[in-house]
C-alpha cells in the first residue's frame, strides 16, 4: 500500500517532470535542436532516472511509472490495465495508484 504522503510526492514529481519536458522540447524546437540531440537525450536519461527512483520508493518492480509516462502518455492514451480479471481504464494518477495497489498487473 502506498501512503497518501508518498503518493502526493510521486504525483508532484511526475507533474514537475512533465512540465520540465514540455519546456525542454519547446526550447529545443525554438532553437532548432534535433530530437536526437545529446541535449535532449541527457534530459531523457535524467527523466528515466527520476522515474526509476520514484519506482523504488513505491516498490514499483514492474516499472509501471515508466509505462504510465512514456507508453500511456500520463493517461492521455487511456490504455487499459487488467488486474485479477478486472479491467481499469488508465486515465488518471488515481487509476494508476489503484492498479499499483491491486496486485499483479497485466496490460
Amino acid at each position: 500500500m502506498i501512503s497518501d504522503d508518498t503518493w502526493k510526492f510521486v504525483e508532484q514529481a511526475i507533474s514537475d517532470l512533465n512540465l520540465s519536458q514540455e519546456v525542454s522540447f519547446k526550447a529545443a524546437s525554438t532553437i532548432m535542436v534535433a530530437p536526437e540531440s545529446p541535449i535532449l537525450e541527457s534530459a531523457h536519461v535524467c527523466s528515466l532516472l527520476l522515474l526509476k527512483a520514484l519506482g523504488r520508493l513505491i516498490n514499483d518492480d514492474e516499472e509501471w511509472l515508466e509505462w504510465w509516462v512514456y507508453d500511456n502518455d500520463c493517461g492521455e492514451k487511456g490504455f487499459v490495465a487488467k488486474v485479477d480479471g478486472v479491467e481499469y481504464k488508465m486515465e488518471t494518477m488515481d487509476d494508476l495508484r489503484k492498479v499499483l495497489s491491486a496486485g499483479k498487473v497485466v496490460h
